[in-house]
């Protein structure tokens, strides 16, 4: 006697033939059993027989195999007056099901647009490539569906099914093979709240089970002013600004018309950091602020008295944070003559993507 089962949306339907020797007694039941991953039984039920043909029967509201799991195995055994056949092994339901991704985080990040930074591991079976999803849960249509789930703390697993009426505003495929998998998903709407889904199979099936974690876009970077006021005069002239990639501060040469100081600013949070005075080493005066993309360096220029000597080229490393920069470790590009005075030049500095060039006239 062999059975079969398969997973439907009714429950779990469970179909065998009748055995070809019957002992000589007519079989008068059998007992479906359904055991779950960890051995323990969950249904156990006497199904009569219906004829000589095809045997069925549907244990209704059998959930999905637990991930990481077998999932459930199902037992036939025939029984008649002499006793109890021996049971036909429908198998396990759910061998061959994907899992999920694992440690799947989300990033809110600002790089010139409104972005996810989406990371996850590999689930240990190595997949050929991942479905990544991004979905709006503040846009029309998606905000009226009712999720039966709650995401607000940690990632969860859910079946595809009941992503089932929710619109993606980005569904793109990513090849596996990395561990971790990082994808930057940009373009959205800034302070929304948004889905993102991860499944290990492209395209999933119905069965296919999703990581999907909550996150909360950041709000676009608005326009400000910066006041400062390097004289107390009440004057604050901006003669140049640099943004330090997204690090969220930039460096602004302002102050009194003709002897502009070296500030740093956080965007974040206001602070502004005086970095090189009207008393700096480097001179009196500073001018044409430049930064690398990644703002790992900036360059800038420094006068003896005011704007007028032109001012040699300067550069200084940005630590990782950047309101712990040291003037002093400041390095002078150009010294022709070598008396440790750098030539002066016209034209601003430009600095490399990635801090390891500089240009400049001089």
């Amino acid at each position: 006697m062999q059975a079969a089962a398969e997973l439907t949306a009714d429950g779990l339907g469970v179909s065998w033939f009748p055995p070809a020797n019957d002992g000589g007694a007519t079989i008068t039941g059998y007992t479906v059993t359904l055991t779950d991953r960890d051995g323990q039984e969950q249904w156990d039920t006497t199904v009569a027989p219906d004829g000589a043909g095809e045997q069925e029967h549907v244990f209704e509201g059998v959930p999905a195999p637990p991930v990481g799991g077998p999932g459930w195995s199902v037992a036939v055994v025939a029984v008649n007056e002499h006793g109890s056949s021996s049971a036909a092994a429908a198998g396990t339901i759910g061998v061959g099901r994907t899992d999920p991704p694992g440690g799947l985080d989300v990033v809110a990040a600002y790089a010139g647009h409104v972005a996810l930074d989406v990371v996850w591991r590999d689930p240990g079976t190595d997949p050929d490539e991942y479905r990544l999803r991004v979905f709006d849960l503040d846009a029309a249509g998606n905000a009226e569906v009712a999720l039966s789930w709650d995401v607000s703390d940690e990632p969860v697993v859910v079946a595809e099914t009941e992503l089932a009426g929710l619109v993606a505003v980005e569904d793109r495929t990513v090849a596996g093979g990395a561990d971790p998998v990082v994808e930057t998903v940009g373009g959205l709407l800034p302070d929304s709240t948004h889905l993102v889904a991860v499944t290990a199979v492209a395209p999933p099936d119905a069965d296919s089970d999703v990581l999907v974690a909550r996150a909360e876009t950041l709000q676009a970077p608005v326009a400000r002013r910066v006041d400062v006021d390097a004289a107390g005069d009440g004057l604050g002239v901006a003669e140049s600004v640099a943004l330090l990639g997204e690090t969220g501060w930039v460096a602004v040469t302002a102050g009194d018309e003709d002897t502009p100081q070296l500030f740093l600013h956080d965007l974040g949070s206001g602070y502004t950091v005086l970095v090189a005075g009207q008393d700096s080493a480097l001179g009196g005066a500073f001018s044409q602020v430049a930064a690398s993309a990644d703002g790992s360096l900036l360059a800038f220029r420094a006068h003896d008295t005011d704007l007028g000597d032109g001012g040699a080229v300067h550069v200084v490393p940005v630590p990782a944070d950047p309101g712990d920069l040291d003037i002093a470790d400041a390095v002078s590009l150009v010294d022709r003559d070598g008396d440790g005075v750098a030539v002066p030049g016209a034209s601003p500095p430009r600095v490399s993507g990635d801090g390891a060039r500089v240009a400049f006239a001089g």
